[in-house]
């Protein structure tokens, strides 16, 4: 024998409390065959019966619903908009229950139905009751103007109507009433403050310390100088070394898109002097698509990609263009901004939510701007002589002092977020870190 198995006796009603409610309630079950097995993508017959008084009451409406079940077997049925047998959904008087629902099933898709259980409807849908047992005033003049996303709640001594909350905001109970307050991460990036030093880590990336990025989960560093020996390395959040990608590019910088979950880095190869954008389609081989040739004008470049994956920013010796990354259009220039002569950074940008930073490794200034290239203010670094290192994510600014061909070292400032209790102490005393410049290396990159 066939048998249908009930999910939920009743799992939602489609309603809002006036007095035009839609006429029908949702209704969702687990189909399986003798053998218990679930009916998957399978076409079914069913007829409904909504019994009055008893499981073995008279039926006072009954309608059928040829459906498909999902790949778990499940299947819904708006009960009310089948093809209807006898009766009329909307004239059911909800308050003459308890009422149940018997449900038959044809597992071959037809109409001979096998009759597989009844449940009873232990709650009823309140706004199909309203229409023949009505509700109290107060709670009727609440749902009068309902606008979408509206609730209502009951205080104790009436109803009242909660609006709907902002976008990111969760529901929560504030002296025993609902409220919309804001979600909270403990991660969100804050106002700039001056620059500490938190994360410092090795890298030797067989030539040159390009750029870094993370996916939330380890650091990617790139490297630059020659395609041959090109690669990605990979560490954890504590710095500790995990692997490394073998990448046949000649990097400038590395990108995580969050809003593809793709890395892109900018760069070239075959020792040419193009400028271009790659995707990264596979790190453990290798892989990768050149999704724009030439796109920028600077070929030493250390392209960065805006917060939302939206937008790339290339650099040149103070001017600033900004292009679509879904198509590689041109969106804006920006004239006039600062950089240092150390080599790399009269290319090198980077972007978080709110501002654009560039930088003069030779006296470890950062410039900060906002996204219309409206200067902000500087910050100064005490570590870091890299030009092209320049590097930003999750409220940090990251610079490089250049392996050159030897072991390296990141400098992660943080400068837009919640200072740790030892740093903040140590911030307090003026003494968390000490400014001291880093002599430059001899460049060897192209």
């Amino acid at each position: 024998m066939k048998r249908i198995i009930a999910l939920y006796g009743l799992i939602f009603f489609t309603a809002c409390l006036l007095a035009q409610a839609p006429d029908k309630l949702n209704y969702q079950a687990i189909v399986r065959n003798a053998n218990g097995e679930l009916l998957k993508n399978s076409n079914a017959g069913f007829r409904i019966q909504i019994l009055q008084s008893t499981e073995f009451g008279a039926a006072v409406y009954v309608e059928t619903h040829a459906a498909t079940t999902n790949e778990n077997g499940l299947v819904i049925l708006p009960i009310g908009e089948g093809t209807v047998v006898t009766g009329a959904f909307n004239t059911i008087d909800w308050e003459q229950g308890p009422y149940f629902i018997k449900t038959e099933i044809d597992p071959a898709g037809g109409t001979n139905y096998t009759i597989t259980g009844t449940s009873q409807l232990l709650s009823v849908p309140y706004a199909l009751y309203a229409k023949t047992a009505g509700l109290p005033s107060d709670l009727l003049r609440a749902a009068v103007t309902p606008n979408t996303g509206d609730m209502l709640f009951y205080n104790g001594t009436e109803w009242n109507t909660l609006p709907k909350g902002n976008e990111g905001q969760v529901l929560t109970m504030v002296s025993g009433l609902p409220a919309w307050k804001n979600f909270s991460t403990g991660n969100e990036l804050l106002s700039l403050h001056d620059p500490v030093l938190e994360i410092i880590f090795k890298d030797r990336p067989g030539n040159h310390n390009m750029g870094i990025a993370t996916d939330g989960y380890y650091y990617y560093t790139c490297n630059g100088g020659a395609y041959t020996v090109g690669r990605i390395n990979k560490y954890t959040l504590s710095g500790d070394s995990v692997t490394s990608y073998p990448i046949a590019i000649d990097m400038r910088s590395i990108m995580y898109n969050k809003a593809d979950g793709n890395f892109y880095v900018s760069g070239f190869e075959n020792n040419t002097s193009e400028r271009n954008i790659y995707k990264i389609t596979n790190m453990q081989t290798g892989a990768f698509d050149k999704i724009y040739p030439n796109l920028y004008d600077y070929y030493q470049a250390s392209v960065a990609l805006s917060d939302d994956g939206l937008y790339l920013y290339a650099f040149n010796k103070g001017t600033l263009k900004q292009y679509n990354l879904s198509n590689g259009s041109l969106v804006n220039t920006f004239q006039g901004l600062n950089y240092g002569a150390v080599s790399g950074a009269d290319g090198a940008v980077a972007v978080d939510p709110d501002y654009i930073y560039t930088w003069d490794p030779a006296t470890g200034t950062v410039y900060i701007y906002d996204h219309q290239g409206v200067y902000v203010k500087s910050l100064i670094l005490s570590n870091g002589n890299y030009g092209y290192s320049l590097s930003c994510f999750n409220g940090y600014v990251f610079v490089a002092r250049d392996g050159n061909y030897s072991t390296g070292t990141w400098y992660g400032y943080n400068i837009r977020r919640k200072l740790s209790k030892n740093a903040a102490a140590l911030t307090e005393k003026k003494s968390a870190f000490e400014i001291r410049k880093i002599p430059d290396v001899e460049d060897t990159t192209r």
